[in-house]
């Protein structure tokens, strides 16, 4: 009922199964979409079928009645037109359309863009309908319901593939028959139960052990890396950081004795080259010699710039270490590294490395008890599974972490050095491990940052400044007192006025020794009164960072090879990267971890399992003869009724229609192929007279157009009628189809499935079941589960190895053998094999047939126009020809403009000189009058109208004056001459001929009679 209830409800969503949605005659103009009357058309009476024709058929087609109605009033009014003109040109109105008729030029007639345009017209009209009609013959289908068999045939083939591979499923149930006898004794001969279960009895005491648990020997062994790569990482760091501050801390403290008495050493400067400023002036003052140099020799002395300069320079160098250290708290930094490095391998000396020593240990003693357990069962298990059968994946899960625990711990084992000498190497590295005098040392950076910090930056810079003067004067003076120095031992040697002028010549004078010297003074009295050295000197001294700084200095060299020591210690103790260890007691771990609390659990489950096989091995499941042969049973009458209620109806229709349709499709074909060629053919006719100017050949040729026009229009209301139709019956084919069948019959569940279920869950199975044909969930669920009961959980749960594969082999094939016919008879019933054959079936009416018809459709439409088109057109150009007199008895000879202007010349005849030329028997033949010179005169009926004066009128026969029209410059072109009067008259007819139109004229009076002339006189 569920099955139902869903096809129920696709039913309701989905109505139809679109075929060839894109076909082109589905968008014909008039259609306007399917009808919802037609879904109950199984239903329909009398009255629905009139209510259907009115309301829907009609409304669609009433455009192509309208055409048809318009072809035969056409045809009607076409008819009475030229009755009434052969009436009007006979009888009432005779006189007057000749005379009509003759006053008409034939080159306005004949010529002119009106003329020309209508016959362009008429012809592209004609030549349009034409191709129309060619297209017509050559696009009908010559063998069009020839589509219909192969879908047919192979729908029938289908089915009987179908039916067969169900036959076939049904002799293939008899293969349940094997017994299996011997599993019993491969239990007992191939696997032994009792060591399985020792085994796993010690491997489930092992795994519940406190000290078995890797977490703790992994996590000692990570913390212990992690702290070591950190220590050596902060090693590495230190000493780097140590080594690149040292140069700085050496100048630091090489400055720090200097700027201790910066201020009195500043004021020994000054007061010594203030003495040197005074002799350089006697100098300068005296003229000539004697010069008595010792004084000035004693003065230059005492400037020992080659001991001030470097101690001044020290002093710089100290301030600029002192500026920098302040700035970046470079000691504070250094000393911080320090503090945590000691801290880092304190916590590693006293309990990184003997927990990891000790966790290793613990673990080892666990594994010495219990691992063997973990290697006899893992080779207990890979020879059943080898020879006997293969465990469930739960089971082989459970016994590949074993495998993984043992083969992790083993290779743990075999590492070098081993994880026993690896826990003494540990025990050894934290008792040697030492960083020497690292705390003193961060105790002295600490207290030389704060020292150097607590400076204001005011006293510093000012005192970087002002000793940088001091420098600077120092450095400048000194090349220029070298030279004083020279100057002055020359004149020492020998003092004269030239030696004496030397030396004056390097004291005195821009840039010489006088001014730097004062210069230089001047720098050293700053500094030894600037309370900015006063402030940093007494920062100095109060801080003690002479002391200091000279104790930072020793104790960082001596750091640096104590860190070279312990790194050594670290390298020489853990050779191997404990990432080696870890990489396997990760493993473990992440086996461990993922097994259920408790540990032994997972053993537990292992051993529920070799239970269970030590109980299906000795097992033989109960008889399933019985079901199968019930399943047999209605499987053979499913196939029944697919073969009696499908396929042999569908064969049936065949053999009795296909000769029928097959005839009706040809005579259909010829009988197109004939009606577009003489529709092609009569508007040849109508273009090759209108071409002529044949007024009795258009005539004829727009009666035959307008008769093809008027079967053309009605076949095209017969079709449009059929495509209303095909619109609504390929819309609900499936509604119908279903309605015809009925809601209790057990084939309608599984024709809804396989034409409209599209996009649903709904399953083959299921509605198998619906539609009581066969329950394949019953068939498959029944076989399948009684052999698997003959194997219990052996092949259903484990794989089957060689020893006991030749005992399942036969019900194994027999179950693989069942479910690959049922996987088969399935694939085949699915909607996606027996959709396309259904579609390929609909495809003929809705799209070959339709779409042949709605082609054909727009040739006869259309067609039917542009010959309607030509035809009207040709009633204007028939028209304009009725203008002009009758050509021939009937007007079927053609009016050609170059025909009527040519000369006519006598063809055969007597030559008479009074007559011309004139048949064997008298009469006279037609001539051709020339034009007459300008003012000769004319005789007609015995008048003579002379050029000059008179020669604007003309004398009719009747006696009435005619005036020549604007066109007559020439006499007409074509005449014959009364035998008796020799007046010009009409070659066919007899009557006159009018002079200026060269027409001929109906008399008003009757013509007098004729002259007889009088009878010779006898000689």
């Amino acid at each position: 009922m569920l099955g139902l209830g869903v096809i129920s409800q696709i039913a309701v969503a989905q109505e139809t199964l679109e075929v060839c949605p894109s076909n082109n005659w589905r968008k014909l103009p008039f259609l306007r979409g399917p009808s919802e009357a037609f879904r109950n058309v199984t239903k329909w009476k009398q009255a629905d079928v009139e209510d259907y024709a009115k309301k829907t058929v009609v409304p669609q087609v009433i455009a192509n009645i309208i055409f048809f109605a318009m072809a035969v009033f056409t045809l009607l009014g076409f008819l009475l037109w030229r009755l009434f003109r052969r009436c009007c040109m006979c009888c009432c109105m005779k006189e007057s359309c000749a005379t009509k008729r003759g006053a008409a030029d034939p080159k306005q007639v004949l010529s002119g863009w009106g003329y020309w345009i209508t016959k362009i017209l008429i012809l592209l009209l004609a030549l349009a309908a034409f191709c129309f009609m060619i297209a017509g013959m050559a696009t009908a289908e010559k063998d069009l319901v020839v589509k219909v068999w192969e879908p047919l045939d192979r729908l029938t083939g289908y089915l009987g593939n179908t039916t067969n591979t169900m036959d076939s499923l049904i002799r293939s149930l008899d293969g349940v028959n094997p017994i299996l006898n011997n599993l019993t004794a491969i239990a007992n001969n191939d696997i032994n139960f009792a060591a399985l279960k020792s085994n796993l009895n010690d491997i489930s005491t092992f795994l519940d052990l406190p000290a078995a648990n890797p977490n703790t020997i992994d996590g000692a062994l990570r913390d212990l890396d992690s702290s070591i790569t950190s220590a050596r990482s902060q090693m590495a760091a230190l000493k780097s950081s140590m080594a690149a501050q040292q140069p700085n801390i050496t100048a630091f403290a090489g400055g720090m004795g200097p700027l201790s008495t910066a201020v009195s050493t500043f004021t020994d400067y000054n007061n010594k080259l203030t003495t040197l400023a005074v002799q350089f002036t006697t100098l300068t003052g005296t003229a000539s010699t004697p010069y008595n140099p010792t004084p000035l020799a004693t003065a230059m002395a005492a400037v020992n710039l080659a001991s001030w300069r470097p101690n001044v320079d020290a002093m710089a160098a100290a301030l600029d270490v002192w500026r920098y250290v302040k700035d970046t708290q470079a000691l504070s930094t250094l000393a911080n590294a320090a503090r945590d490095l000691n801290t880092l391998v304190g916590d590693v000396k006293n309990n990184k490395l003997p927990g990891a020593s000790n966790a290793i240990t613990n673990f080892l003693s666990a594994w010495t008890t219990y691992g063997p357990a973990f290697a006899a069962i893992i080779a207990r298990v890979d020879s059943i599974q080898a020879t006997v059968v293969g465990l469930d994946a739960s089971s082989n899960a459970s016994i590949n972490r074993l495998r993984t625990i043992n083969a992790n711990v083993t290779a743990l084992l075999a590492k070098s050095p081993t994880p026993a000498s690896l826990a003494a190497n540990l025990n050894s590295l934290s008792t040697e491990l030492s960083l020497g005098p690292i705390t003193s040392l961060v105790t002295d950076l600490n207290n030389a940052q704060n020292a150097i910090s607590n400076v204001p930056d005011a006293s510093i810079n000012g005192a970087r400044t002002t000793i940088a003067a001091v420098k600077a004067a120092l450095d400048a003076l000194a090349p220029k007192k070298d030279l004083t120095a020279t100057a002055l031992t020359t004149y020492t040697a020998a003092q004269n006025n030239a030696n004496l002028g030397a030396l004056k010549g390097t004291v005195s004078g821009a840039g010489n020794s006088a001014e730097l010297t004062n210069t230089a003074q001047a720098a050293a009295a700053a500094a030894a009164s600037s309370t900015a050295v006063l402030a940093l000197q007494t920062a100095i001294n109060a801080g003690g960072l002479v002391s200091t700084s000279a104790n930072i200095k020793n104790n960082l060299a001596t750091q640096l090879t104590t860190l070279d020591s312990a790194t050594a210690s670290l390298d020489g103790r853990i050779s191997t990267p404990l990432s080696t260890y870890t990489s396997l007691t990760s493993s473990v771990v992440g086996v461990y971890n993922g097994l259920p609390t408790p540990k032994s659990r997972e053993v537990s489950s292992v051993t529920s399992t070799v239970n269970d096989v030590e109980k299906d091995m000795v097992t033989v499941p109960g008889t399933v003869r019985s079901d199968v042969n019930s399943i047999q049973s209605k499987f053979g009458n499913g196939v029944n009724d697919l073969r009696n209620k499908v396929i042999k109806k569908v064969n049936d229709f065949k053999s009795k229609n296909q000769k029928k349709l097959d005839d009706a499709d040809s005579k259909r074909y010829i009988a197109t192929v004939v009606l577009f060629a003489i529709s092609a053919f009569f508007v040849l006719l109508l273009l090759l007279f209108v071409a002529i100017n044949c007024p009795w050949g258009i005539g004829c040729a727009i009666v035959l157009c307008l008769v093809m026009t008027i079967l053309l229009y009605l076949l095209s209301v017969l079709f449009a009628v059929g495509l209303v139709g095909a619109q609504d019956g390929c819309y609900y084919t499936e509604t119908v189809a279903l309605n015809a069948i009925g809601n209790t019959s057990n084939i309608q569940p599984i024709m809804r499935y396989y034409i409209l279920d599209a996009n649903t869950n709904v399953s083959v199975k299921s509605v198998l079941k619906t539609a009581n044909l066969v329950d394949v969930d019953s068939v498959t669920g029944k076989v399948t589960d009684q052999a698997n009961a003959i194997l219990s959980n052996i092949t259903a749960t484990y794989t089957p190895r060689p020893k006991l594969q030749t005992v399942l082999d036969g019900v194994t094939g027999f179950i693989n053998d069942t479910l690959a016919r049922v996987d088969d008879l399935l694939a085949m019933a699915g909607v996606q094999n027996v959709r396309p054959i259904y579609v390929e079936v609909k495809e003929f009416p809705c799209c070959d047939l339709a779409g042949n018809a709605g082609q054909t459709w727009v040739v006869l439409t259309f067609g039917g126009w542009l010959i309607m088109l030509a035809v009207q057109v040709s009633f204007g150009h028939l028209s304009r020809l009725d203008q002009l007199p009758q050509s021939g008895c009937c007007g079927c000879k053609p009016l050609l403009l170059r025909r009527i202007q040519a000369q006519v010349h006598p063809d055969g005849g007597i030559a008479d000189e009074e007559k011309g030329h004139v048949d064997s028997d008298g009469a006279v033949k037609a001539v051709v009058l020339s034009a007459p010179p300008a003012g000769q005169t004319m005789m007609m009926t015995g008048v003579a109208v002379g050029a000059g004066a008179g020669a604007g009128m003309m004398m009719a026969a009747d006696g009435t004056p005619s005036a020549p029209p604007a066109y007559a410059a020439y006499p007409p072109a074509a005449v014959a001459m009364d035998p008796h009067t020799g007046a010009p008259v009409d070659a066919y007819t007899g009557a006159p001929i009018d002079p200026y139109t060269g027409m001929a004229m109906v008399p008003t009076t009757p013509p007098p009679p004729p002259v007889v002339p009088p009878p010779a006189a006898a000689q």
